[in-house]
């Protein structure tokens, strides 16, 4: 999964809203789809160490790749969790887009990535 071709889908392909099985009460979770691709944040709550937190995040990764079909990105970021709940209540535009793009490329280390599973 390229980051390229993800900020590509961010910059210029249909978003929409992607609803989340997960109602986990310990933590913020919102999504967005756009194309083959699910652009998660996540703000875990009550998660004391490094160890745990990517633990958390790494899962919660998995599971959306699992339910959604889709390749998941992942990121614990603020201001990318901004970005994507100001999409979904005003309405995607083009500075929306460019500021989510950006957080996500400045995130790049601490993205949790995930594919959907392999269908036989």
């Amino acid at each position: 999964m390229s980051l390229f071709l993800l900020l590509s889908a961010v910059l210029f392909g249909t978003i929409a809203p992607l609803d989340l099985p997960r109602s986990d009460a310990s933590s913020r979770v919102l999504a967005l789809e756009t194309g083959e691709y699910a652009v998660v944040a996540m703000l875990p709550d009550n998660v004391l160490g490094h160890a745990e937190r990517v633990s958390v995040l790494s899962a919660a990764a998995e599971e959306v790749a699992a339910t959604s079909g889709r390749y998941v990105v992942l990121t614990d970021d603020l201001l990318a969790y901004l970005s994507i709940k100001r999409m979904l209540t005003r309405g995607v535009s083009e500075y929306e887009r460019r500021a989510l793009a950006s957080r996500l490329s400045r995130a790049e280390g601490g993205l949790y990535r995930a594919s959907p599973p392999k269908t036989a």
